[in-house]
């Protein structure tokens, strides 16, 4: 509450299209998709 005034806020998220994500690593190299332990996501370790 702010100079006597309540306040909300609210919202919806919504998948409306499909997303396609390309990754172009280096070559010569051995590489492995790692899930991370304390964050949503994923990482190439």
């Amino acid at each position: 509450m702010a100079n006597g005034v309540g306040l909300a806020v609210t919202g919806v998220a919504r998948m409306e299209a499909a997303v396609t994500l390309t990754y172009t690593l280096v070559g010569g190299r051995d590489y492995r998709l790692c899930q991370l332990a304390d964050a949503e996501g994923l990482m190439w370790g």
